[in-house]
Protein backbone atom coordinates (compact mmCIF):
# COMPACT_ATOMS: atom_id res chain seq x y z
CA UNK A 1 0.00 0.00 0.00
CA UNK A 2 1.37 3.39 -0.98
CA UNK A 3 2.03 5.86 1.81
CA UNK A 4 1.57 9.55 1.11
CA UNK A 5 4.46 11.78 2.04
CA UNK A 6 3.76 13.69 5.25
CA UNK A 7 4.52 16.96 3.48
CA UNK A 8 2.65 20.09 2.48
CA UNK A 9 0.33 19.70 -0.51
CA UNK A 10 -0.73 22.52 -2.81
CA UNK A 11 -4.40 22.83 -3.87
CA UNK A 12 -4.70 24.50 -7.27
CA UNK A 13 -6.75 24.78 -10.44
CA UNK A 14 -5.28 23.66 -13.76
CA UNK A 15 -5.55 27.20 -15.15
CA UNK A 16 -5.29 29.78 -12.35
CA UNK A 17 -1.53 29.77 -11.81
CA UNK A 18 -0.72 30.70 -15.37
CA UNK A 19 -3.00 29.55 -18.18
CA UNK A 20 -2.72 25.75 -18.19
CA UNK A 21 -1.04 22.66 -16.75
CA UNK A 22 2.30 23.44 -18.39
CA UNK A 23 2.27 26.85 -16.70
CA UNK A 24 1.35 25.21 -13.39
CA UNK A 25 4.31 22.87 -13.80
CA UNK A 26 6.60 25.87 -14.42
CA UNK A 27 5.38 27.54 -11.24
CA UNK A 28 6.00 24.37 -9.24
CA UNK A 29 9.50 24.04 -10.70
CA UNK A 30 10.51 27.70 -10.49
CA UNK A 31 9.07 28.79 -7.15
CA UNK A 32 8.12 25.88 -4.93
CA UNK A 33 10.63 23.04 -5.22
CA UNK A 34 10.89 21.31 -1.83
CA UNK A 35 8.20 23.57 -0.31
CA UNK A 36 5.58 21.18 -1.73
CA UNK A 37 5.45 17.38 -1.57
CA UNK A 38 2.04 16.87 -3.15
CA UNK A 39 -0.34 18.63 -5.51
CA UNK A 40 -4.12 18.50 -5.54
CA UNK A 41 -5.20 19.61 -9.00
CA UNK A 42 -8.87 20.55 -9.07
CA UNK A 43 -10.90 19.06 -11.97
CA UNK A 44 -9.14 19.21 -15.32
CA UNK A 45 -11.67 16.98 -17.09
CA UNK A 46 -14.00 18.19 -19.87
CA UNK A 47 -16.88 19.83 -18.02
CA UNK A 48 -19.86 22.08 -18.73
CA UNK A 49 -20.63 23.59 -15.29
CA UNK A 50 -19.54 24.32 -11.73
CA UNK A 51 -15.89 25.21 -12.43
CA UNK A 52 -15.03 21.70 -13.63
CA UNK A 53 -17.23 19.71 -11.23
CA UNK A 54 -19.63 18.63 -13.99
CA UNK A 55 -17.37 16.14 -15.81
CA UNK A 56 -18.27 14.50 -19.10
CA UNK A 57 -15.74 11.79 -18.20
CA UNK A 58 -12.71 11.22 -15.97
CA UNK A 59 -10.64 9.65 -18.76
CA UNK A 60 -9.87 12.84 -20.71
CA UNK A 61 -8.03 16.09 -20.01
CA UNK A 62 -9.79 19.20 -21.29
CA UNK A 63 -7.56 20.31 -24.21
CA UNK A 64 -7.70 23.88 -22.87
CA UNK A 65 -5.59 22.72 -19.94
CA UNK A 66 -3.21 20.32 -21.64
CA UNK A 67 -2.81 16.57 -21.86
CA UNK A 68 -2.24 13.42 -19.83
CA UNK A 69 1.46 13.90 -20.45
CA UNK A 70 1.27 17.12 -18.42
CA UNK A 71 -0.54 15.35 -15.59
CA UNK A 72 1.91 12.46 -15.57
CA UNK A 73 4.89 14.81 -15.50
CA UNK A 74 3.54 16.39 -12.31
CA UNK A 75 2.65 13.01 -10.78
CA UNK A 76 6.21 11.79 -11.40
CA UNK A 77 7.52 14.35 -8.91
CA UNK A 78 4.68 14.98 -6.46
CA UNK A 79 2.01 12.96 -4.66
CA UNK A 80 -0.90 13.69 -7.00
CA UNK A 81 -4.41 14.17 -5.64
CA UNK A 82 -7.35 14.53 -8.03
CA UNK A 83 -11.10 14.78 -7.64
CA UNK A 84 -13.31 11.77 -8.23
CA UNK A 85 -16.67 13.41 -8.84
CA UNK A 86 -18.75 10.44 -7.84
CA UNK A 87 -22.20 11.86 -7.10
CA UNK A 88 -23.00 13.03 -10.61
CA UNK A 89 -22.04 13.19 -14.28
CA UNK A 90 -22.52 15.91 -16.92
CA UNK A 91 -25.69 16.09 -18.98
CA UNK A 92 -23.34 16.35 -21.97
CA UNK A 93 -21.69 13.01 -21.19
CA UNK A 94 -21.91 10.14 -23.68
CA UNK A 95 -23.93 8.19 -21.13
CA UNK A 96 -26.59 10.82 -20.48
CA UNK A 97 -26.96 11.80 -24.13
CA UNK A 98 -27.54 8.13 -25.00
CA UNK A 99 -30.19 8.03 -22.25
CA UNK A 100 -31.95 11.06 -23.78
CA UNK A 101 -31.77 9.54 -27.25
CA UNK A 102 -32.99 6.03 -26.34
CA UNK A 103 -34.94 6.63 -23.14
CA UNK A 104 -35.44 3.59 -20.96
CA UNK A 105 -33.99 1.36 -23.68
CA UNK A 106 -30.56 2.95 -23.23
CA UNK A 107 -27.69 0.76 -22.05
CA UNK A 108 -26.98 3.47 -19.49
CA UNK A 109 -30.47 3.81 -18.03
CA UNK A 110 -29.43 2.22 -14.72
CA UNK A 111 -26.84 4.97 -14.13
CA UNK A 112 -29.57 7.51 -13.45
CA UNK A 113 -32.26 7.77 -10.79
CA UNK A 114 -35.80 7.62 -12.15
CA UNK A 115 -37.54 9.96 -9.71
CA UNK A 116 -40.99 8.76 -10.79
CA UNK A 117 -40.08 5.28 -9.52
CA UNK A 118 -39.65 6.80 -6.05
CA UNK A 119 -43.21 8.11 -5.80
CA UNK A 120 -45.06 8.95 -3.72
CA UNK A 121 -42.79 11.73 -2.43
CA UNK A 122 -44.78 13.73 0.09
CA UNK A 123 -44.45 17.36 1.17
CA UNK A 124 -42.86 16.12 4.41
CA UNK A 125 -40.40 14.00 2.44
CA UNK A 126 -39.34 17.02 0.40
CA UNK A 127 -38.88 19.10 3.55
CA UNK A 128 -36.28 16.64 4.82
CA UNK A 129 -34.09 16.54 1.70
CA UNK A 130 -30.75 18.33 1.98
CA UNK A 131 -30.43 20.52 -1.10
CA UNK A 132 -27.81 22.73 -2.73
CA UNK A 133 -29.87 24.98 -5.02
CA UNK A 134 -32.96 27.15 -5.05
CA UNK A 135 -35.42 24.33 -5.85
CA UNK A 136 -36.16 20.66 -5.33
CA UNK A 137 -33.33 18.37 -6.51
CA UNK A 138 -35.14 16.97 -9.56
CA UNK A 139 -34.94 17.80 -13.24
CA UNK A 140 -37.46 17.05 -15.98
CA UNK A 141 -35.96 15.49 -19.10
CA UNK A 142 -37.48 15.19 -22.56
CA UNK A 143 -36.54 12.10 -24.54
CA UNK A 144 -36.02 11.96 -28.30
CA UNK A 145 -39.43 10.32 -28.80
CA UNK A 146 -41.16 13.24 -27.06
CA UNK A 147 -41.87 11.46 -23.78
CA UNK A 148 -40.72 12.91 -20.47
CA UNK A 149 -39.19 11.74 -17.24
CA UNK A 150 -37.48 13.06 -14.12
CA UNK A 151 -33.94 12.48 -12.85
CA UNK A 152 -32.23 13.45 -9.61
CA UNK A 153 -30.14 16.60 -9.83
CA UNK A 154 -28.62 17.84 -6.55
CA UNK A 155 -26.40 20.64 -7.85
CA UNK A 156 -26.79 22.52 -11.16
CA UNK A 157 -29.18 21.34 -13.86
CA UNK A 158 -26.15 20.10 -15.81
CA UNK A 159 -25.00 17.70 -13.05
CA UNK A 160 -27.07 14.51 -13.14
CA UNK A 161 -26.88 12.35 -10.02
CA UNK A 162 -25.76 8.74 -10.35
CA UNK A 163 -27.64 5.73 -9.02
CA UNK A 164 -25.63 3.81 -6.42
CA UNK A 165 -28.21 1.05 -6.31
CA UNK A 166 -26.90 0.02 -9.74
CA UNK A 167 -23.91 -2.14 -10.58
CA UNK A 168 -23.45 0.00 -13.69
CA UNK A 169 -22.47 2.98 -11.51
CA UNK A 170 -19.93 0.90 -9.61
CA UNK A 171 -18.47 -0.36 -12.88
CA UNK A 172 -18.08 3.20 -14.16
CA UNK A 173 -16.40 4.42 -10.96
CA UNK A 174 -14.15 1.37 -10.81
CA UNK A 175 -13.03 2.10 -14.37
CA UNK A 176 -12.27 5.72 -13.48
CA UNK A 177 -10.20 4.77 -10.42
CA UNK A 178 -8.15 2.21 -12.36
CA UNK A 179 -7.53 4.64 -15.23
CA UNK A 180 -6.47 7.54 -13.00
CA UNK A 181 -4.27 5.37 -10.78
CA UNK A 182 -2.42 4.31 -13.93
CA UNK A 183 -1.76 8.02 -14.61
CA UNK A 184 -0.02 8.38 -11.26
CA UNK A 185 -2.80 9.46 -8.89
CA UNK A 186 -1.97 8.65 -5.25
CA UNK A 187 -4.96 10.26 -3.51
CA UNK A 188 -8.59 10.58 -4.61
CA UNK A 189 -10.67 13.37 -3.15
CA UNK A 190 -14.20 11.96 -3.13
CA UNK A 191 -16.28 14.99 -4.06
CA UNK A 192 -19.77 15.27 -2.53
CA UNK A 193 -19.92 11.59 -1.57
CA UNK A 194 -22.54 12.35 1.09
CA UNK A 195 -25.19 12.91 -1.57
CA UNK A 196 -24.92 9.36 -2.96
CA UNK A 197 -27.49 8.04 -0.45
CA UNK A 198 -30.98 8.58 -1.88
CA UNK A 199 -33.64 7.24 0.48
CA UNK A 200 -37.03 8.96 0.53
CA UNK A 201 -38.10 9.83 4.05
CA UNK A 202 -34.55 10.86 5.01
CA UNK A 203 -32.33 13.86 4.30
CA UNK A 204 -30.85 11.86 1.38
CA UNK A 205 -27.50 13.11 2.68
CA UNK A 206 -25.02 11.04 4.69
CA UNK A 207 -27.68 8.40 5.32
CA UNK A 208 -26.23 5.80 7.68
CA UNK A 209 -25.19 3.01 7.30
CA UNK A 210 -25.60 3.28 3.50
CA UNK A 211 -22.98 6.02 3.15
CA UNK A 212 -20.31 3.85 4.81
CA UNK A 213 -21.14 0.91 2.57
CA UNK A 214 -20.49 3.17 -0.40
CA UNK A 215 -17.26 4.48 1.11
CA UNK A 216 -16.03 0.98 1.99
CA UNK A 217 -16.57 -0.12 -1.61
CA UNK A 218 -14.57 2.83 -2.92
CA UNK A 219 -11.82 2.14 -0.39
CA UNK A 220 -11.53 -1.51 -1.44
CA UNK A 221 -11.20 -0.51 -5.09
CA UNK A 222 -8.71 2.25 -4.27
CA UNK A 223 -6.51 -0.16 -2.31
CA UNK A 224 -6.55 -2.59 -5.23
CA UNK A 225 -4.84 0.15 -7.24
CA UNK A 226 -2.44 1.24 -4.48
CA UNK A 227 -4.18 4.57 -3.91
CA UNK A 228 -5.80 6.32 -0.93
CA UNK A 229 -9.05 8.20 -0.34
CA UNK A 230 -9.95 11.65 1.01
CA UNK A 231 -13.76 11.77 1.34
CA UNK A 232 -15.09 15.35 1.22
CA UNK A 233 -18.00 16.26 3.46
CA UNK A 234 -19.08 19.37 5.33
CA UNK A 235 -21.09 18.47 8.40
CA UNK A 236 -20.64 17.70 12.09
CA UNK A 237 -17.06 16.75 12.94
CA UNK A 238 -18.17 13.30 14.12
CA UNK A 239 -18.39 12.25 10.47
CA UNK A 240 -14.67 12.97 10.08
CA UNK A 241 -13.89 10.71 13.04
CA UNK A 242 -16.02 7.95 11.49
CA UNK A 243 -14.13 8.31 8.19
CA UNK A 244 -10.75 8.28 9.95
CA UNK A 245 -11.59 4.99 11.68
CA UNK A 246 -12.33 3.35 8.31
CA UNK A 247 -8.78 3.55 6.94
CA UNK A 248 -9.39 6.73 4.93
CA UNK A 249 -8.11 10.28 5.34
CA UNK A 250 -10.69 12.61 6.91
CA UNK A 251 -10.61 16.35 6.35
CA UNK A 252 -9.81 18.62 9.31
CA UNK A 253 -12.56 20.99 8.18
CA UNK A 254 -13.21 22.21 11.73
CA UNK A 255 -9.78 23.85 11.74
CA UNK A 256 -10.42 26.96 9.54
CA UNK A 257 -13.23 28.50 11.65
CA UNK A 258 -11.59 27.23 14.82
CA UNK A 259 -8.31 28.87 13.83
CA UNK A 260 -10.05 32.15 13.04
CA UNK A 261 -11.74 32.19 16.44
CA UNK A 262 -8.44 31.33 18.18
CA UNK A 263 -6.49 34.16 16.52
CA UNK A 264 -9.21 36.79 16.48
CA UNK A 265 -10.21 36.20 20.12
CA UNK A 266 -6.75 35.28 21.47
CA UNK A 267 -8.16 32.11 23.02
CA UNK A 268 -6.65 28.64 22.48
CA UNK A 269 -9.00 26.61 24.72
CA UNK A 270 -11.26 25.18 22.00
CA UNK A 271 -8.42 24.65 19.54
CA UNK A 272 -6.57 22.54 22.09
CA UNK A 273 -9.71 20.56 22.93
CA UNK A 274 -9.99 19.70 19.24
CA UNK A 275 -6.29 18.92 18.79
CA UNK A 276 -6.45 16.34 21.60
CA UNK A 277 -9.11 14.30 19.81
CA UNK A 278 -8.69 15.15 16.09
CA UNK A 279 -7.94 12.16 13.82
CA UNK A 280 -4.20 11.69 13.42
CA UNK A 281 -4.54 10.65 9.76
CA UNK A 282 -6.45 13.75 8.67
CA UNK A 283 -5.70 16.23 5.90
CA UNK A 284 -5.76 19.79 7.24
CA UNK A 285 -6.76 22.96 5.41
CA UNK A 286 -7.29 26.61 6.22
CA UNK A 287 -8.68 27.47 2.80
CA UNK A 288 -10.03 25.63 -0.25
CA UNK A 289 -11.85 26.47 -3.49
CA UNK A 290 -15.04 26.54 -1.42
CA UNK A 291 -15.71 29.05 1.33
CA UNK A 292 -14.97 28.80 5.04
CA UNK A 293 -17.51 26.16 6.04
CA UNK A 294 -19.37 26.50 9.32
CA UNK A 295 -21.16 23.14 9.93
CA UNK A 296 -17.82 21.42 10.57
CA UNK A 297 -17.11 23.45 13.71
CA UNK A 298 -20.55 22.96 15.27
CA UNK A 299 -20.10 21.01 18.48
CA UNK A 300 -16.45 22.11 18.62
CA UNK A 301 -17.10 25.81 19.24
CA UNK A 302 -20.12 26.90 21.32
CA UNK A 303 -22.99 28.34 19.25
CA UNK A 304 -22.61 31.88 20.59
CA UNK A 305 -18.93 31.93 19.62
CA UNK A 306 -19.74 30.61 16.15
CA UNK A 307 -22.28 33.40 15.73
CA UNK A 308 -19.74 35.97 16.88
CA UNK A 309 -17.18 34.61 14.43
CA UNK A 310 -19.69 34.76 11.56
CA UNK A 311 -20.55 38.36 12.44
CA UNK A 312 -16.87 39.31 12.58
CA UNK A 313 -15.73 37.64 9.35
CA UNK A 314 -18.90 38.60 7.43
CA UNK A 315 -17.74 42.22 7.42
CA UNK A 316 -14.89 41.12 5.13
CA UNK A 317 -16.86 38.58 3.07
CA UNK A 318 -19.27 38.39 0.17
CA UNK A 319 -22.81 37.22 0.86
CA UNK A 320 -22.71 33.95 2.82
CA UNK A 321 -24.06 30.72 1.38
CA UNK A 322 -27.06 29.39 3.31
CA UNK A 323 -28.42 25.97 4.15
CA UNK A 324 -31.86 25.26 2.65
CA UNK A 325 -34.63 22.70 2.54
CA UNK A 326 -36.16 21.31 -0.65
CA UNK A 327 -39.67 22.40 0.25
CA UNK A 328 -38.75 26.06 0.76
CA UNK A 329 -35.37 27.18 -0.51
CA UNK A 330 -35.51 30.37 1.54
CA UNK A 331 -36.70 28.87 4.81
CA UNK A 332 -33.38 27.97 6.43
CA UNK A 333 -31.23 30.90 7.46
CA UNK A 334 -28.26 29.06 8.96
CA UNK A 335 -24.89 29.88 7.42
CA UNK A 336 -23.25 27.10 5.38
CA UNK A 337 -20.17 28.91 4.01
CA UNK A 338 -18.47 32.27 4.44
CA UNK A 339 -16.90 33.48 1.20
CA UNK A 340 -13.58 35.15 1.90
CA UNK A 341 -9.86 34.46 1.51
CA UNK A 342 -8.25 33.31 4.73
CA UNK A 343 -5.70 36.12 4.65
CA UNK A 344 -8.52 38.66 4.35
CA UNK A 345 -10.46 36.93 7.14
CA UNK A 346 -7.45 37.60 9.39
CA UNK A 347 -7.57 41.26 8.39
CA UNK A 348 -4.39 40.92 6.27
CA UNK A 349 -2.32 40.61 9.43
CA UNK A 350 0.93 38.94 8.31
CA UNK A 351 1.92 37.75 11.78
CA UNK A 352 -1.51 36.27 12.49
CA UNK A 353 -1.50 34.56 9.10
CA UNK A 354 1.93 32.98 9.63
CA UNK A 355 0.92 31.90 13.14
CA UNK A 356 -2.17 30.23 11.65
CA UNK A 357 -0.06 28.35 9.10
CA UNK A 358 2.46 27.32 11.75
CA UNK A 359 -0.33 25.84 13.88
CA UNK A 360 -1.78 24.08 10.82
CA UNK A 361 1.61 22.61 9.86
CA UNK A 362 2.20 21.33 13.40
CA UNK A 363 -1.30 19.85 13.72
CA UNK A 364 -1.51 16.08 13.17
CA UNK A 365 -2.02 14.96 9.58
CA UNK A 366 -1.01 16.17 6.13
CA UNK A 367 -1.39 19.93 5.54
CA UNK A 368 -2.77 21.40 2.31
CA UNK A 369 -2.33 25.03 1.22
CA UNK A 370 -4.73 26.52 -1.31
CA UNK A 371 -3.03 28.46 -4.10
CA UNK A 372 -4.68 31.78 -3.11
CA UNK A 373 -3.48 31.22 0.45
CA UNK A 374 0.01 30.42 -0.84
CA UNK A 375 0.15 33.96 -2.24
CA UNK A 376 -1.61 35.50 0.79
CA UNK A 377 -4.30 36.55 -1.65
CA UNK A 378 -7.06 39.10 -1.02
CA UNK A 379 -10.68 39.01 -2.07
CA UNK A 380 -11.25 39.22 -5.83
CA UNK A 381 -14.44 41.28 -5.95
CA UNK A 382 -14.11 41.91 -9.70
CA UNK A 383 -14.13 38.20 -10.55
CA UNK A 384 -17.05 37.58 -8.21
CA UNK A 385 -19.09 40.36 -9.81
CA UNK A 386 -18.16 39.20 -13.31
CA UNK A 387 -19.28 35.60 -12.75
CA UNK A 388 -22.03 36.10 -10.17
CA UNK A 389 -20.51 33.24 -8.13
CA UNK A 390 -19.82 34.28 -4.52
CA UNK A 391 -17.07 31.68 -4.05
CA UNK A 392 -15.09 33.21 -6.94
CA UNK A 393 -14.02 35.89 -4.48
CA UNK A 394 -11.41 33.29 -3.44
CA UNK A 395 -10.57 31.91 -6.92
CA UNK A 396 -8.34 34.54 -8.51
CA UNK A 397 -6.59 33.92 -11.84
CA UNK A 398 -2.88 34.62 -11.25
CA UNK A 399 -0.62 35.68 -14.12
CA UNK A 400 3.11 34.95 -14.01
CA UNK A 401 3.68 38.62 -13.23
CA UNK A 402 1.33 38.49 -10.24
CA UNK A 403 2.94 35.28 -9.00
CA UNK A 404 6.42 36.79 -9.27
CA UNK A 405 5.26 39.86 -7.39
CA UNK A 406 3.59 37.80 -4.65
CA UNK A 407 6.72 35.71 -4.20
CA UNK A 408 8.67 38.85 -3.30
CA UNK A 409 6.36 39.83 -0.44
CA UNK A 410 7.63 39.24 3.12
CA UNK A 411 4.58 37.20 4.18
CA UNK A 412 4.93 34.73 1.29
CA UNK A 413 8.68 34.39 1.87
CA UNK A 414 7.96 33.57 5.52
CA UNK A 415 5.30 31.05 4.51
CA UNK A 416 7.62 29.30 2.04
CA UNK A 417 10.35 29.03 4.67
CA UNK A 418 7.83 27.46 7.04
CA UNK A 419 6.65 25.03 4.34
CA UNK A 420 10.22 23.93 3.60
CA UNK A 421 10.86 23.37 7.29
CA UNK A 422 7.67 21.31 7.57
CA UNK A 423 8.68 19.16 4.60
CA UNK A 424 12.29 18.49 5.54
CA UNK A 425 12.64 18.24 9.31
CA UNK A 426 12.87 14.56 10.39
CA UNK A 427 10.73 15.06 13.52
CA UNK A 428 7.61 15.12 11.31
CA UNK A 429 8.21 11.46 10.51
CA UNK A 430 7.32 10.70 14.13
CA UNK A 431 4.50 11.55 16.52
CA UNK A 432 2.52 14.68 17.35
CA UNK A 433 2.49 16.07 20.88
CA UNK A 434 0.32 18.76 22.44
CA UNK A 435 2.19 20.58 25.21
CA UNK A 436 0.91 22.56 28.16
CA UNK A 437 0.27 26.25 27.48
CA UNK A 438 -1.85 29.09 28.81
CA UNK A 439 -5.26 29.96 27.33
CA UNK A 440 -3.63 32.71 25.25
CA UNK A 441 -0.93 30.53 23.72
CA UNK A 442 -0.44 27.25 21.85
CA UNK A 443 2.44 24.79 22.32
CA UNK A 444 2.78 21.81 19.96
CA UNK A 445 5.60 19.45 19.03
CA UNK A 446 6.71 16.50 16.91
CA UNK A 447 9.27 13.92 17.96
CA UNK A 448 11.06 11.17 16.02
CA UNK A 449 13.98 9.36 17.61
CA UNK A 450 16.57 11.95 18.61
CA UNK A 451 14.90 14.70 16.64
CA UNK A 452 12.23 17.08 17.88
CA UNK A 453 10.65 20.40 16.93
CA UNK A 454 8.45 22.52 19.19
CA UNK A 455 6.16 25.38 18.19
CA UNK A 456 5.09 28.10 20.60
CA UNK A 457 2.51 30.67 19.49
CA UNK A 458 1.70 33.71 21.61
CA UNK A 459 -1.81 34.72 20.58
CA UNK A 460 -1.67 38.15 22.18
CA UNK A 461 1.34 39.19 20.12
CA UNK A 462 0.74 36.82 17.14
CA UNK A 463 4.30 35.51 17.34
CA UNK A 464 5.35 31.97 16.39
CA UNK A 465 8.69 30.44 17.42
CA UNK A 466 10.06 26.99 16.58
CA UNK A 467 12.73 25.28 18.67
CA UNK A 468 14.25 22.27 16.90
CA UNK A 469 17.20 19.94 16.56
CA UNK A 470 19.58 20.71 13.72
CA UNK A 471 19.42 17.86 11.19
CA UNK A 472 23.21 17.64 10.81
CA UNK A 473 24.59 18.41 14.27
CA UNK A 474 21.67 17.57 16.54
CA UNK A 475 22.20 20.85 18.34
CA UNK A 476 19.17 22.87 19.44
CA UNK A 477 18.24 25.82 17.23
CA UNK A 478 15.51 28.46 17.14
CA UNK A 479 13.49 29.78 14.19
CA UNK A 480 11.27 32.84 14.44
CA UNK A 481 8.46 32.30 11.95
Amino acid sequence: MTVLRNQVQLICYPDRMGKDLKDLDRVLERYLGDAVGGVHILPFYPSNADAGFSPLTHTEVDPRFGSWQDIEHISSRYDLCVDLILNHISDESVEFKDFIEKGYDSDYVELFINVDDLEPITHDDLAKIHIRKEKEPFREVKFADGSKGRVWCTFTEHQIDLNYESEKTHELMGHYIAFLAHKGVKLFRLDAFGYTTKKIGTSCFLVEPDVYRNLDWFNEVAHMHNTELLPEVHDHSSYQYAIGRRDMHPYGFALPPLMLYTLLDDNSVYLKHWLRMAPRNMVTVLDTHDGICIPDVEGVLPDDLIKGLIDTVSTRSADPILRRSAVNAHSVGAIYQLTCTFYEALMKNDDAYIAARAIQFFAPGIPQVYYVGLFAGCNDYDLMEETGEARDINRHYYSFEEIDEAMQTPVVKRLLELMRFRNTHPAFEGRFELHYSSDTSVAMAWRHGEHFCRLFVDLNFKTARITYTDKQTGAEAVMQC
